[in-house]
């Protein structure tokens, strides 16, 4: 089943912590969206460098705002402060 995959439709993931990336993972393991549809903001280097080991082929940045412009779709996956 491919979710959005037809459509193009970026899908933003802010936060590659607990819930970011089960999502993410999820999302590339049920083959709902390839992992190049994938636009993944987080703040740590060492959250950066697991998403991009686990999921080769999305983009993975430090910078939400620019997910956030990128996304049609768009998880918040962050604490509350």
């Amino acid at each position: 089943m491919r979710l959005l995959a037809e459509e193009r439709t970026m899908i933003g993931i802010i936060g590659y912590g607990s819930m970011g990336g089960m999502l993410a993972r999820g999302f590339v393991a049920a083959q709902a969206v390839p992992a190049a549809q994938l636009c993944i903001a987080a703040r740590s280097a060492a959250s950066r460098a697991r998403a991009t080991a686990e999921l080769p082929g999305a983009t993975v940045t430090a910078d939400a705002a620019a997910v956030a412009r990128q996304a049609g779709l768009l998880f918040l996956c962050i604490k509350p402060l």
